[in-house]
């Protein structure tokens, strides 16, 4: 089980903040009276609850964080973002990625790829983030359009 949530910040709004809102909420949510909001910790690059796995993602000020009992990974961007261009295929696809994708890069199927990666990388939790050493297909990922305006993959292990 993976429980999900999204919201939309205003430019004024701390992003901390809202990442800590929406993990309070989320794991209030599920565990009910058993909560107890001094075992939230924000730790090197990311949040942690005793027994839960957390995952988070920020683009902008619009936040989206993920909670389950598994390790899960999540990632977010903005489908119009201006630094992914399709010259950076070859700087994060791996060799069995371009046996899948052929030439055929756009910048959706890009954008879609480079979420899966990083959240992979955060649900591995690994140090460094070297996108051409992820494989994406060795994972399962499911990848999300939210409002035609951002795309969000989700990682688990299989």
């Amino acid at each position: 089980m993976v429980d999900i949530l999204f919201t939309k910040g205003k430019k004024t709004h701390n992003v901390h903040k809202l990442l800590k809102t929406l993990f309070i909420l989320a794991l209030s949510q599920n565990l009910k009276s058993k909560f107890n909001i001094d075992k939230l910790k924000y730790t090197t690059n990311h949040w942690t609850y005793p027994g839960v796995f957390l995952s988070a993602s920020h683009c902008q000020n619009n936040v989206i964080v993920a909670i389950s009992k598994k390790p899960l990974g999540i990632d977010l961007e903005q489908i119009n973002n201006p630094l992914l261009n399709t010259q950076m295929w070859k700087r994060i696809i791996t060799k069995e990625e371009k046996k899948k994708y052929h030439s055929n890069y756009s910048k959706i199927k890009l954008l879609k790829l480079w979420t899966r990666k990083e959240a992979i990388y955060k649900m591995l939790r690994t140090k460094c983030f070297v996108p051409n050493k992820i494989n994406t297909l060795d994972f399962n990922v499911k990848t999300y359009s939210i409002d035609k305006k951002f795309i969000c993959s989700i990682a688990t292990h299989v």
